[in-house]
C-alpha cells in the first residue's frame, strides 16, 4: 500500500501576497511548492533545527510553580496592608 501526500502548492504571486500565512504553515511542518505558470520553481521546507519556543509555560522542567496560577497571590488582609 502506497500513501501519497500532496504538497501544498502556491504561485509566486500568491506567495508575495500571503507570505506570512504560508511561512506559518511551513513552520508548522507543511512544505510548500512554489510555481510560476503552473511549473514548479522552488520548494519551501521547514528547517530541521528551528529554534524552540521557550516562552511556553512549562517548557523548562527545572522551574517549579508554587501555588495556583488562578488564585490571588495574597490574602485579602495582606492586600489591605499594601494600600497607601
Amino acid at each position: 500500500m502506497t500513501i501519497l501526500m500532496a504538497m501544498k502548492t502556491t504561485s509566486i504571486a500568491n506567495l508575495k501576497t500571503h507570505s506570512p500565512r504560508i511561512i506559518r504553515s511551513v513552520e508548522a511542518g507543511e512544505p510548500c511548492l512554489v510555481t510560476r505558470r503552473n511549473k514548479p520553481v522552488a520548494q519551501i521546507l521547514p528547517c530541521q533545527d528551528s529554534p524552540v519556543n521557550r516562552t511556553r509555560l512549562g517548557f523548562d522542567t527545572g522551574v517549579h510553580i508554587l501555588g495556583s496560577l488562578t488564585e490571588p497571590a495574597l490574602d485579602a488582609i495582606e492586600w489591605g496592608d499594601l494600600s497607601f
